[in-house]
């Protein structure tokens, strides 16, 4: 018999286009050494103590003189050239091999490949398993921790809620957002956000899951988020299928949004970041 899970998750965060969080993570082991050195740098400047050595010719160095402005451009600029370069090297990474000697383009996108057709390419596209696979999760969990942030499940959240036929699994699917939250207490596991229970089908019981909530944030949660997308350039989402709230309150009168015909699925800039309690719910079948 097939096993079929109903995985629910709930966690206070943000979402992210998962195209923008997989660049991001391939090029993290590449930034955080520049990062911890314009973190240094900027400290020194705050704190009056930056100093480099200085020819006998000046009082002081060039790089004393150097406005905090124009390090956060090169540090954008830097981030910029190597999310760029991950880009071209994941859709590289879905080319077969011929095409990859063949059609090299470094102006293809995820969103539009294989654009010439190639069964091949598509069979390489539709296997990539993004942060299922434990290799890249491991990777976005370790750039998460540099940010005090957490993966509450690997599962992407699709563009629509349609059930109709999908040519690609959410993980293949560039057209896909990735929650972010606040971590769990120190010690616990990596799903402490999840809840599982089993269909039983015919054989056993279904399974049920019942857990209390505690709603309260750290202070300082929204800035967390806020560094980690305007560092990183990651793409914000705002995507949700309806809104749970309580008669009588101010979200409870916004009536049209309580359950939403279609899924609203927006990107939005930066300056309209805003954590918040988000309850995603999956089914799973396992063949």
């Amino acid at each position: 018999m097939d096993d079929v899970e109903s995985n629910a998750y709930l966690a206070y965060g943000i979402t992210v286009t998962t195209e923008s969080l997989l660049y991001a993570t391939e090029a993290w082991p590449r930034l955080q050494g520049a990062f911890a050195f314009f973190d240094l740098v900027l400290l020194r400047r705050r704190n009056g103590t930056l100093a480099a050595q200085v020819s006998s010719s000046r009082a002081t160095s060039a790089v004393q003189s150097v406005p905090t402005e124009v390090w956060d451009l090169v540090q954008h600029k830097l981030v910029d050239q190597e999310l760029r370069e991950a880009e071209i090297t994941h859709v590289d990474s879905l080319r077969c091999e011929d095409c990859r000697v063949d059609r090299f383009d470094p102006f293809e996108m995820w969103s539009t490949f294989p654009g010439w057709g190639c069964t091949a390419c598509y069979d390489e596209l539709v296997s990539f398993a993004g942060f299922s696979d434990k290799t890249r999760e491991q990777a976005l969990r370790t750039l998460l921790r540099r940010f005090r942030l957490a993966l509450p499940t690997t599962t992407s959240i699709r563009s629509t809620s349609d059930l109709e036929p999908w040519p690609l699994q959410a993980c293949a699917d560039p057209e896909t957002a990735t929650m972010l939250s606040l971590p769990s207490p120190v010690g616990s596991s990596d799903d402490v956000f999840g809840v599982h229970a089993g269909c039983g089908g015919d054989v056993r019981p279904d399974a049920q899951a019942v857990v209390d909530v505690d709603i309260s944030v750290p202070e300082g949660a929204t800035q967390r988020f806020h560094r980690l997308v305007s560092d990183l350039h990651l793409q914000l989402v705002d995507v949700a299928d309806g809104l749970i709230a309580h008669e009588g309150s101010k979200q409870a009168e916004r009536g049209s949004e309580t359950r939403r015909k279609e899924r609203k699925f927006e990107e939005v800039p930066l300056a309209q970041l805003k954590p918040r309690w988000k309850l995603i719910n999956i089914a799973q079948t396992t063949w």
